[in-house]
Parts: C-alpha cells; sequence; structure tokens
C-alpha cells in the first residue's frame, strides 16, 4: 500500500505542478485562472475521502498557480521544488514503510533459522 500510495502522490503532484505552470505560462486573464482555481477546489474536495491520493495534485495546483500569480517567469523552479520535495517524502516514506520493515523480517528470519 506504501508504494501504490507512494506513486500516485507523485504521479498527482507532479500533474498538478505541470498543470499550474502551463496555464501560468500561457498568462490567461484572471477569470480563467479564478475558474480553474474554483474547480481545483471543487475536484479537492470532492476527492478528499477517495481512497487514491489525488488530492495532492489538486493542493499543487492552488499553491503553485497561487504563487506564480504575477511572476510566471519563477514557474520552472516552483516546479522543479515541489516535484523534488515530493519526491523525497515518498522516498523517505518508502524507506521506513518498506525497506526497514523487510530487512527487519528477514534479519529476524535469518536468526531464527541459524542453529546455537
Amino acid at each position: 500500500m506504501t508504494r501504490l500510495r507512494g506513486a500516485g502522490r507523485a504521479l498527482a503532484v507532479t500533474s498538478g505542478a505541470l498543470v499550474a505552470c502551463l496555464i501560468v505560462r500561457v498568462d490567461p486573464p484572471s477569470a480563467v485562472l479564478a475558474l480553474t482555481v474554483s474547480g481545483a477546489l471543487i475536484g479537492l474536495a470532492a476527492t478528499r475521502p477517495s481512497r487514491w491520493y489525488v488530492t495532492g495534485g489538486f493542493t499543487t495546483f492552488l499553491v503553485i498557480s497561487l504563487l506564480l500569480y504575477g511572476n510566471p517567469e519563477l514557474a520552472q523552479s516552483r516546479f522543479d521544488e515541489r516535484v523534488l520535495e515530493t519526491l523525497v517524502g515518498v522516498a523517505v516514506a518508502l524507506i521506513f514503510g518498506v525497506a526497514i520493515p523487510v530487512l527487519r523480517t528477514r534479519v529476524r528470519r535469518s536468526a531464527r533459522s541459524t542453529p546455537l
């Protein structure tokens, strides 16, 4: 489950960041940006209880859209920052949620099977 959630989170955040950066780069009228932000809020509210980790995409879209409003030249650095931070978080979750438990299980099994 941890691996699936990590992959889902990384994909959702990357998608949200990419869409936000592309929209801001187009420099749409404020009304269009307001509609997209409203749509993201609705999507966030609708998918919050979902078992799929898609809320990260909506929140990333919202945050990056609002941070870049008026500063579209920062799109690449904001995208890189958000995606890198998410990948680091997913890696930490995989280390502590998957790798360490697997190693502990293997060590315990080998300790039990080794005769004294």
